[in-house]
Formats: C-alpha cells, structure tokens, sequence
C-alpha cells in the first residue's frame, strides 16, 4: 500500500511520479511484477491446495500455517 503522506511530504506531482516510476523500470521488469502478482492472487483464490506446516492439533483439528496473514484450521481426517 502507498502511504499517500509520505507522497505528498515529496512534494511530486502524480504526473513526475509516473514518470520516475517509468524512468525506474523497465518494461521487461514490469511484465515481471504483473506475473508475480497475479500468482500471488491465484494462490489465494478458494479451492485453491496450498503447501502448509502443522503448527499444533486439537481434538480432530489440525491448525496449519501457510505463510498467510493467519493460521487455518483443518479437519485432520
């Protein structure tokens, strides 16, 4: 997320921004981060299986850390 006061302390215009942003990378390096972030968002999208450690189990529940923002519970059977 872009902390719009940290922008404005700046000084820039949205237009110079853009264009330091465009000085900075390069179409190659842009396709790139399209790529990355739309791994990301596919990783995350319902039904999706994703590679997990088990943290702790309670009763027939297991709680498995996924590198997300939290744990998720798992039936452990």
């Amino acid at each position: 997320m872009v902390d719009r006061n940290i922008i404005n302390k700046l000084g820039l215009s949205k237009e110079k921004l853009d264009q330091q942003i465009d000085e900075m990378f390069s179409e190659k390096e842009n396709e790139f981060l399209e790529e990355v972030i739309q791994t990301k968002v596919d990783l995350r999208l319902p039904g999706t299986i994703l590679k997990g450690t088990i943290v702790s189990q309670i009763g027939n529940d297991v709680i498995v850390e996924v590198g997300l923002k939290s744990e998720g519970v798992v039936d452990a059977s």
